[in-house]
């Protein structure tokens, strides 16, 4: 999960650690969250920011977006790992 303006991760090192995860054949998922800023999931993101001269903003949307598909990868892995273990 990253911010589509999160300064921090880059798109190249998007595309490094995409080939990273195709070249160990690892499933995986990069969500770059659009409009969204570094900290994006921080209520307090903003003033954080100012405070510090960063590039810091809340987006509510953003971070719904980011525990939806946090919440879904949580959904599937542990029911996975749940029949597992009744096996």
């Amino acid at each position: 999960l990253t911010g589509e303006y999160d300064q921090y991760v880059l798109p190249d090192h998007i595309k490094t650690f995409e080939k990273e995860m195709a070249q160990a054949k690892a499933k995986y998922q990069v969500l770059v969250l659009k409009k969204a800023y570094p900290s994006f999931a921080n209520p307090l993101a903003g003033q954080i920011g100012v405070k510090y001269q960063m590039p810091f903003s809340y987006s509510k949307q953003a971070a719904d977006q980011s525990w939806r598909a946090v919440y879904r990868l949580f959904d599937r892995k542990l029911k996975k790992s749940s029949n597992v273990a009744k096996n």
